[in-house]
């Protein structure tokens, strides 16, 4: 083990005995930098470094990292040195490996510095990288880029959002996360992107078809789409050899609110090609706890124990402390009744409202509720309706509970 890591130890005593004569720090050169690029747009790569590790020395490099670029010492004892890299690629780890040459000297610098290691003439062996080159064969002792590694293209990955929409019909909706407890395609046993929340996902497209169905499991219910496309076989990059691209992306089925396609064919880096849009929500009314009336007035913090309503099982805010509350009115009648338990007893209060039929981004049929009106209250001060119209989202206060 002392003579696996003496190399790497040396290096680094070295650095420190010199400290105290700057003129002696850092003098060897075994530093090598290495860029990640996309060969299609020569522009920096983004890699998911699980680590990298270099032979000869049990240190871990980048632990868990998100980087576009590694910077590494160099074994100044020997001509070769073979590196790991371990990375993410599509929720597995995959490991390439790098063997580099070099020619590594002994240069005497004074005799308070003694000794410097060089190294140059760097060059590539063996490599698993799509491609690399070499573009400094001379490490140094300061930042740099000696190496470059290209990715050909990923031509199959499809990217889903999941978007929020509102009552503005020029809108194509908010960013909305997704809880998924997984995907499931109609192609692999492989279930992606596991317990995992974000507001959009990458998709592998199946190239033996020409659709491809995905299965939805979100942590509270479920959806599926099925997209149909188009494949063609062809040599964009000679380094890449020939590759399967995807084109004329189109909704087969599904059974989410809408699904629009914003991008019909694949890129890399992959940009938005669907999204899977949720209709709004028009029924819900925003009740506000105040301490004094008026518009102006604070909203100020109650301990709930519940609260139900008079056409559902459900309890919402169970247990809770809140200072304003979102709840859903029942749209299939004019009137609907809240019961709010606190820990001194159940208080109630009886909105009436009117209902007219609409329809949202030509597929999303609900009722628009206006005209709020307070019909009966078990509080003590008349609650007060500040806004008599439901909107989406329910960033407005339609009524103040005053707490007396």
């Amino acid at each position: 083990m002392i003579k696996k890591v003496a190399w790497f130890l040396f290096f680094a005593l070295l650095a420190v005995s010199c400290l105290d004569e700057p003129d002696c720090y850092n003098l060897n050169n075994n530093v090598i930098g290495i860029s990640f690029r996309k060969l299609a747009d020569n522009k920096a790569d983004t890699v998911a470094m699980v680590g990298v590790t270099i032979d000869g020395t049990d240190s871990v490099f980048y632990p868990f990292r998100l980087v576009t670029g590694v910077e590494l010492p160099l074994n100044f004892y020997a001509s070769e040195s073979e590196i790991s890299f371990q990375r993410l690629n599509r929720d597995a780890a995959i490991t390439d490996r790098l063997l580099l040459a070099y020619r590594s000297q002994i240069q005497f610098v004074s005799e308070d510095c003694g000794e410097r290691f060089l190294i140059s003439n760097l060059e590539v062996l063996e490599s698993d990288f799509d491609s690399i080159q070499v573009v400094n064969a001379s490490p140094g002792n300061t930042t740099s880029t000696n190496l470059v590694v290209y990715r050909c293209p990923q031509t199959d990955l499809m990217r889903v959002g999941f978007r929020q929409l509102n009552m503005d019909e020029d809108s194509i909706g908010t960013l909305m996360d997704g809880f998924v407890d997984g995907i499931v395609t109609d192609f692999s046993p492989d279930v992606l992107s596991p317990d995992d929340t974000a507001n959009a996902f990458l998709l592998p497209l199946n190239p033996a078809a020409t659709s491809a169905r995905y299965d939805f499991d979100f942590t509270s219910g479920s959806g599926h789409v099925t997209m149909g496309y188009r494949t063609v076989e062809t040599t964009r990059y000679n380094l890449c050899g020939t590759q399967l691209f995807f084109a004329d992306l189109a909704v087969v089925d599904s059974d989410f609110d809408k699904v629009i396609v914003v991008k019909d064919s694949i890129q890399d880096p992959p940009v938005t090609n669907i999204l899977l849009q949720r209709c709004p929500d028009t029924n819900l009314v925003r009740i506000a706890f105040r301490e004094v009336a008026g518009e102006g007035a604070a909203n100020v913090p109650v301990a709930v124990i519940g609260i139900t309503a008079d056409y559902t099982t459900e309890t919402f805010y169970p247990n809770a402390t809140v200072s304003s509350v979102t709840l859903p009115l029942n749209d299939q009648t004019d009137v609907t009744r809240f019961s709010i338990a606190f820990e001194e007893g159940v208080v109630d209060i009886e909105l009436g409202y009117a209902r007219n039929p609409v329809v949202y981004h030509d597929v999303c049929t609900g009722m628009q509720i206006n005209t709020l009106q307070v019909i009966s209250s078990g509080f003590i001060s008349p609650p007060q309706v500040l806004d008599e119209e439901i909107r989406f989202p329910a960033n407005t206060v339609n009524v103040a509970i005053v707490l007396d």
